[in-house]
């Protein structure tokens, strides 16, 4: 099992890591040609995070050999504050004085038998070599089998999130309130649009009201959008045509606040291009796509029953 590699863009690797360090303070990594995934153990809290990005992103020069499918390493990361601050200073002392003064060569080793991903920092100029060894857990075939992303039931609703600057901060809001729970619906729209369908625009595209909503014993907090883009499968003409055969997609689920504010957190500096809401019976799903398309998330919020 060999890995040797350049860090190309460390700055896209930091902000990767403080995510989990914001959410789940957990991280498995799967190495392979193509594509990096991240991906978090199923915590206590059942909160599970899935990032991915092209690798070529985030490294250069790289060559990765397993006797696993495409070459693939998957590793644990056995101490995310300790990678954390590694790559942060390795983006600070790159870009020190506003020029690149070292490159990050990151490769598998071992130290006293035990696996480490060791990262040193090679001068460009007249300057020491730096170097950081990163202690981590390679994953058995088994591990590696039984990692699978949360399934989305045939009964799910997937919308757009209509300002993702302002859910984000109705979000923090009820966090520093005494609310425990937050719950978002979808409910079918009362208006038409343009004169068309009910629930279609002039593009036939499925439209929808979304609100947010929580409340406590002193106060009731709410946010709501009319005419939300509400994505859904494919129909056929002749569907699309009969008005008696267009159906309305409605879901309502309900998840802890603090639990949903650490994603909206972690995501904050991501810029993302587009964000999704998937409302499933039992649980909240998110999904971002950022980085001109290059890397997307996906966090899944267990409903908290009540």
């Amino acid at each position: 099992m060999k890995l040797k590699t350049t860090l190309e863009d460390s700055k896209a690797l930091l902000g990767i890591i403080q995510i989990f360090k914001s959410i789940q303070r957990e991280c498995v990594i799967r190495l392979q040609s193509n594509r990096t995934r991240f991906l978090s153990n199923t915590g206590g809290d059942g909160v599970q995070v899935w990032v991915g990005c092209r690798t070529d992103v985030i490294f250069k020069d790289f060559r990765c050999e397993s006797h696993y499918k495409e070459n693939s390493i998957t590793c644990e990361i056995l101490d995310m504050q300790q990678l954390f601050h590694i790559v942060k200073q390795i983006d600070v002392q790159e870009r020190k004085n506003g020029k690149k003064v070292y490159h990050t060569l990151l490769r598998l080793s071992k130290r006293n038998e035990k696996p480490i991903i060791k990262l040193t920092m090679q001068s460009l100029f007249d300057q020491p070599d730096l170097s950081y060894d990163v202690p981590v857990r390679i994953l058995t075939d088994q591990e590696i089998e039984s990692i699978t992303a949360p399934p989305l039931d045939n009964k799910h609703v997937k919308l757009l999130v209509p300002n993702l600057a302002e859910l984000a901060g109705f979000v923090e809001k009820i966090k520093n309130t005494t609310c425990e729970s937050i719950t978002f619906e979808c409910t079918e729209p009362t208006e038409t649009f343009g004169g068309l369908k009910r629930g279609r625009d002039s593009d036939n595209r499925q439209r929808c009201n979304f609100s947010v909503h929580a409340e406590n014993f002193l106060a009731s907090f709410s946010l709501t959008y009319d005419g939300v883009e509400q994505i859904i499968d494919d129909k056929t003409d002749s569907e699309e045509d009969d008005d008696e055969q267009v159906e309305y997609q409605t879901a309502s689920v309900t998840v802890d606040v603090k639990k949903l504010a650490r994603f909206f957190s972690a995501i904050k500096d991501m810029t993302p291009n587009r964000v999704s809401l998937y409302l499933l019976s039992d649980a909240l799903v998110l999904s971002v796509s950022a980085y001109n398309e290059s890397t997307s998330m996906v966090s899944y919020v267990p409903a908290k029953l009540q």
